[in-house]
């Protein structure tokens, strides 16, 4: 086996008969290249199947890659000033929520303003000093109606005052609307001081009066849910709040009902309220009623002095006492009554009524642990007619009858 050479190339060669090769086995010659020619792509099968896809590829890549777009920022929320006089963008409220537009804030100066306000966009309506300052009074309708979201009213008065003909339906009237109540002053003379309705409707109140000078405080309908967060209801002719309905409900956290002439928390049929802290004080009739498939939740509240029961809960609904005080009322402090009305207190002191500490009759139940019940004008708990009640580790001493239990 040999070897023979071309210019830049190597090749094995195979040892052949012919006598040229047997005498020259290393050869070196040189080979020129031929020319290589060069056809048109159209012309190139090969090839123009491969230009093709790369050509739809980058078209691909080209139609899919994210575009930045330079999008104009939103303008800013406009603010409006509304005032009686001098120099502002409004004289009346609502000329100003007008002129603010969607998102809006106006700021209103000190004064009465006689209107009714029907926002129909969310606007933020801020008082510019103290809440009896700036004050929206309405005669022939709500002084604030609202069923769209997003509106706020902070430091407001928002007041009714009774005029010849047909009352308004409320001093604020919430129609399906989530909206925020902050340090406002609520006052109705004519029917609740605020009336929320409907399904969708989620106000809520932070650190506001309630007056009803004619009526309900807080009204609450139609499957509406409503915050109370640390409100004064004082004063009101009839309930401080008055709710009914499937899927109707409070929670209240650190708000005081004082001085009701009717009752201070009224539950009715397929409604539920949860109350976290806070008072129930000097009210007219009970302090807190529930009836009906309706339920009420207690956790830490003191309920006082009331001239009738301090809670009462029949015809079938649920009470559940966590913790808190019930004392110092005219009749018993609990009233658990009627077919399938059930009752669960726990931690809870239940001092000094008038009659029985708690009295469970008609059918009715009670759950009973950890708790102290003392003082009571006849035994500390009364069951009658039929009723059930387990009592565990609970200390009862001191009744004017002498009987813890009977």
């Amino acid at each position: 086996m040999g070897f023979w050479r071309v210019e830049g190339f190597t090749y094995r060669q195979l040892y052949r008969t012919s006598p040229i090769f047997a005498r020259a086995p290393y050869t070196s010659m040189t080979m020129r290249k031929p020319a290589r020619v060069r056809r048109p792509l159209a012309q190139r099968p090969h090839t123009a199947w491969r230009t093709a896809a790369l050509l739809l590829l980058a078209a691909t890549v080209i139609a899919t890659k994210p575009r930045h777009v330079a999008l104009a920022e939103p303008a800013p929320p406009k603010t409006v000033v509304v005032a009686k006089t001098g120099s502002a963008d409004a004289t009346t409220v609502a000329e100003g929520i007008v002129k603010a537009g969607p998102n809006g804030r106006v700021r209103i100066r000190p004064g009465t303003y006689r209107e009714s306000l029907v926002p129909t966009a969310a606007v933020e309506l801020v008082a510019e000093g103290e809440a009896r300052e700036v004050v929206i009074e309405a005669v022939t309708g709500p002084a604030l109606r609202v069923a769209t979201n997003g509106v706020v009213a902070r430091g407001l008065t928002l007041r009714v005052r009774r005029d010849v003909g047909s009352p308004p339906e409320a001093g604020v009237l919430i129609d399906g609307a989530d909206v925020s109540l902050d340090g406002c002053v609520l006052e109705s003379d004519a029917g609740p001081v605020m009336l929320v309705r409907g399904t969708t409707a989620r106000p809520t109140c932070s650190k506001c009066e309630i007056h009803g000078l004619s009526g309900i405080g807080v009204k609450i309908i139609g499957g509406a849910r409503v915050t109370l967060d640390a409100c004064v209801l004082s004063r009101n002719a009839t309930d401080g709040v008055f709710l009914e309905g499937n899927g109707t409900s409070v929670a209240a956290k650190g708000c005081t009902f004082l001085d009701t002439h009717g009752v201070g928390l009224r539950v009715l049929e397929g409604a539920s309220a949860r109350l976290e802290g806070g008072r129930i004080e000097t009210s007219g009739d009970v302090g807190v009623l529930c009836q009906g498939a309706a339920a009420a939740t207690l956790v830490g509240v003191t309920v006082v002095k009331g001239k009738s029961y301090g809670l009462v809960v029949e015809n079938g609904a649920a009470l559940h006492l966590e913790g808190g005080e019930v004392s110092g009322n005219v009749k018993s402090n609990v009233l658990i009554r009627g077919a399938g009305s059930r009752g669960f207190v726990r931690h809870a002191l239940i001092v000094s009524s008038a009659e029985s500490g708690i009295y469970v009759k008609g059918t009715a139940s009670l759950v009973l642990e950890d708790s102290e019940i003392r003082s009571n004008g006849l035994v500390g708990v009364e069951i009658r007619e039929g009723a059930a009640a387990e009592i565990r580790r609970t200390k009862a001493s001191g009744q004017m009858k002498g009987a813890g239990f009977t």
